[in-house]
Order: C-alpha cells, then structure tokens, then sequence
C-alpha cells in the first residue's frame, strides 16, 4: 500500500507539472510586460488545536509573525512565492485537569512551536471584466514544529484554488481560497510507533516510518485569504491581510487545527 501511495503521489507531480509549464513561458518573453512585488509584513499568528495523540484538550495561543512575498505579474498570469515564520505558544484551555491525564506533563503547561510556511502558487487569469478572476495551481509547504520535540504536523501539498481581483482607483482587492488535493504528510506519533529501545532512531529511519501521503478522504486543508492593498505611490502601496487556515487529519489520530494570520505590509514595486 505505501508502494501505491508513492506512485500515485509521483503521478500526480508528472500531470501536475505541464499545467504550470505551459504558461511559465511567458516569463522569458520580453515583449510581454512584467511587473515585479517585493512585500515585507509582520503581525499575529492566532491558533487552536486538538491533537488526540497526545490529548484531547484544546491548546490555543499566538506568537509574532514575520513573512516575505515576491510576486511576478504579466498580463494573464501571475508567480507567487511567500514565506512565513512565526513561534507561536500554545496553552490548554482547561489547566485545571490533573497533569496525569497527559502523555507528556511538560505539555500540560503548554509548549511552543516553530511555524514556516514556503508556499508557491502560479494564477492564470479565466475572466477579465470589472472583477478578474484567476485559476490558481499551489504549492503549500507547513512546518509545525515544537521544540525540544519532533514535528507535530508537516505536509508538503498540491492544492487547485480561485483568486478574485478588484481594483478600484488607488485601492485593491483579493479574496482567495484554495483546498490541497494531495500531501505528502509528517506527524510525531509520540508513544505510539516510536522505537522503545535505546538504539539510534535516525532522521531517515524516522520520516520512513511515518510518512505518509494522503488525499482528501484523510487529510482536509482549507486556505483562505483577504488582501487589501492602498497605492500611495507609483512604487511603494500598504495593506492588510488577514489568512484563515484550517486542518483536520485522521492518521494516525485525529487532528483538529484552525490558524488566524493577522499582518500589515509595504510593497515595493519595480
């Protein structure tokens, strides 16, 4: 079966690829005009989470965000590459509960987690009237991380979205979302496959036994996002961006997570 899931996860990639393809040419055309956006933003990462592996309470918190955006637009077609960091802090929402009940009693006072994202998406436009519209192919790379522990979820996933654009004089708008359709995921399994022995537990032998790639039967990823944007100058526009992200996952236990990314950016554009 894990053969299987890793030829259907290669398959995927090889029919994946052409749609991308196809229209990168553009970028190596010089007669097609290009613009270039470089964003720099920071704000608040919210989340929640309920991971029955380790517990069924609800762990909440949030942490400083900092994150990067680098966009290449042509006339019908668009390359986005965006990168965000954050440590966010986590608590249990119900700290009365006896520490016994936890696998592990260093989580009963909460814990904090690396959170990256190196997210790619190429938006080919399908409607240009008052409002645009683009057909977006993604692709969504996570890191939750906790420290001094291994990583509670990472998934690497290609997912189809939908952009809408409207500009209005010196103000813009972006309403998105998108939904993976295939990932290639990562959770700890804390005490449940892990080796018991004092043998070496390499990275390599870890990642091999947990491993997994998942579709949407196992895996649900919803990504929504809000963009507004005010042009000040011919180069440089501010904005607000607000991004909701929600995760539940079967395997091997379910996990429950729902994200708010709150940030205000200056883009600079050449």
């Amino acid at each position: 079966m894990k053969t299987l899931s890793r030829l259907k996860f290669v398959f995927y990639i090889v029919c994946w690829f052409p749609l991308v393809n196809a229209t990168a040419a553009e970028l190596t055309n010089d007669t097609i005009p290009r613009v270039k956006e470089l964003t720099l933003k920071g704000g608040i990462w919210n989340m929640g989470s309920v991971d029955e592996l380790y517990s069924f309470q609800r762990y909440s918190g949030h942490g400083v965000l900092a994150g990067v955006t680098f966009r290449i637009k042509s006339a019908r077609s668009q390359h986005h590459l965006s990168i965000n960091y954050a440590r966010v802090t986590r608590i249990p929402a119900n700290t009365s509960i006896n520490s016994q009940t936890y696998l592990d009693e260093t989580r009963y006072l909460g814990f904090t987690s690396i959170m990256l994202d190196v997210n790619y998406s190429y938006l080919r436009e399908i409607c240009s009237r008052k409002i645009r519209v683009f057909a977006s192919a993604n692709w969504i790379n996570s890191l939750n991380y906790t420290l001094d522990e291994n990583p509670e979820l990472v998934f690497s996933s290609l997912a189809l979205g939908l952009t809408v654009h409207y500009n209005l004089k010196k103000h813009g708008l972006d309403i998105e979302l998108s939904a993976p359709l295939l990932s290639l995921t990562l959770r700890d399994p804390y005490h449940i496959s892990q080796a018991q022995t004092n043998e070496d537990y390499s990275a390599f032998q870890y990642i091999k036994d947990n491993a997994q790639v998942q579709s949407l039967g196992g895996l649900r990823i919803i990504y929504a996002r809000l963009d507004y944007r005010y042009t000040i100058t011919r180069h440089f526009s501010a904005g607000f961006q607000y991004e909701f992200r929600y995760i539940s996952d079967t395997e091997p236990r379910k996990l429950r997570s729902a994200s708010g990314l709150y940030t205000i950016g200056l883009t600079y554009t050449f």
